[in-house]
């Protein structure tokens, strides 16, 4: 889901993008340099992106209200780590966000 929104907004694929990362080694920040769109553009697509997922996951009660408030609140103080987490979503690398 959170893919799909922000590839959409790249003007891309999911598919590319994970090429991109994987095989070029590119980051999501130059991928979307690449497509015209600035880290300051990229920001606001990666939160709506984000908290649309974590409301999907909470109404399908999969994480609880508080949880999900939790997450984004460490992701909107800390652009870099919702970039990070969100570069996995594509690369299916693990991170490390503490």
């Amino acid at each position: 889901m959170a893919t799909q929104e922000v590839a959409s907004a790249l003007h891309l694929t999911a598919e590319q993008i994970t090429m991109k990362m994987v095989h070029a080694n590119y980051g999501l920040s130059a991928i979307a340099a690449d497509q015209g769109v600035l880290y300051d553009q990229l920001y606001p697509i990666e939160q709506q992106a984000v908290s649309a997922m974590l409301d999907a996951e909470m109404q399908a009660g999969y994480i609880r209200p508080e949880e999900a408030t939790a997450w984004k609140s460490l992701f909107w103080d800390n652009p870099g780590k919702l970039d990070t987490v969100v570069g996995s979503m594509f690369s299916g690398l693990p991170v490390d966000i503490s």
